[in-house]
């Protein structure tokens, strides 16, 4: 049995080197990360995600708990608090806003302040650079949500369903999951888009104002035309929510996927990689100038 599972790490192991990734995109995404942490629009930025857990918070505080409510009722309520969060706060346009400035530098800033030769000159490949980053910003993006979404949550359960507090929490909790790691989901495909771009410039500032033109004119488009079936609709971060949160919310019955969600939902994460390796494509042709 010990000399199965020997062989089964040592392929791991050498699938993982030839891939050409290593523990050095780590220590990569744990510089970008404390990077974001020392800039002051993070903060910014962090504030305005915080803003609905300040309310829920309050309305705990001011409400009196609903110790008369069903437990279905309770669960729908938690569900639509859930959903206003995500749609009008988080992954409304002032959302995505702040998730594109966190991104759209990650790459120029390195060209245009010259630090990328110092990175370059060091024996830390492309890829774990790239890659790093990548991981770096995702986190940071997820911390914005990660730990707002289950205060949110916790809150919610107290404000309509104290007596029945763990019976809600265990029946909504896949819920709650799910719908985070969908607006993970959406914030990778930002991520992507402004990866991309911020490969192709080399100043910040053109990045950025590209990313931001690209993102919002596909989603607009994408909605005027009501492209459904189209490429382009992928893009469209409202549509994205609607069609894989929809069957999550509002129910009390364990998830279950569907062949076309679980489609969808593979098609969308090719579509992230796409952009990921077009976008590393370009930063690994891109010339370094002393």
């Amino acid at each position: 049995m010990s000399n199965n599972f020997s062989t089964i790490f040592n392929r791991f192991g050498d699938f993982y080197r030839r891939s050409g990734l290593s523990l050095k995109s780590f220590i990569i995404a744990n510089h970008t990360f404390n990077q974001n942490l020392k800039n002051k629009r993070f903060y910014i930025i962090f504030f305005y995600f915080l803003l609905p857990v300040f309310g829920s918070i309050f309305d705990v505080l001011i409400s009196e708990p609903s110790y008369y409510s069903g437990k279905a009722y309770a669960v729908y309520q938690i569900h639509q608090s859930l959903n206003n969060t995500l749609q009008v706060w988080w992954m409304s346009i002032f959302g995505q806003l702040f998730i594109i400035l966190i991104a759209s530098d990650a790459i120029s800033s390195e060209f245009e302040k010259g630090t990328i030769l110092a990175l370059k000159s060091r024996p830390i490949s492309d890829v774990d650079i790239f890659l790093g980053k990548f991981i770096g910003i995702t986190i940071l993006s997820s911390i914005l949500v990660i730990p707002g979404g289950f205060i949110i949550y916790l809150t919610q359960i107290w404000t309509y369903s104290p007596k029945n507090f763990w019976w809600v929490f265990w029946h909504s909790l896949d819920e709650l999951i799910v719908c985070l790691l969908v607006v993970i989901l959406g914030f990778m495909l930002l991520l992507s888009i402004c990866f991309l771009f911020s490969s192709i410039f080399n100043k910040s500032l053109q990045a950025t104002l590209v990313s931001l033109l690209v993102i919002f004119a596909v989603q607009l488009l994408s909605s005027v035309f009501s492209f459904s079936d189209n490429l382009m609709s992928k893009f469209n971060i409202t549509r994205y929510l609607q069609h894989f949160l929809n069957p999550v919310l509002y129910n009390v019955n364990t998830i279950t996927t569907s062949g076309s969600i679980t489609n969808e939902l593979i098609g969308f994460i090719a579509l992230i990689t796409i952009l990921q390796f077009i976008a590393f494509w370009i930063f690994s042709k891109k010339e370094v100038h002393q």
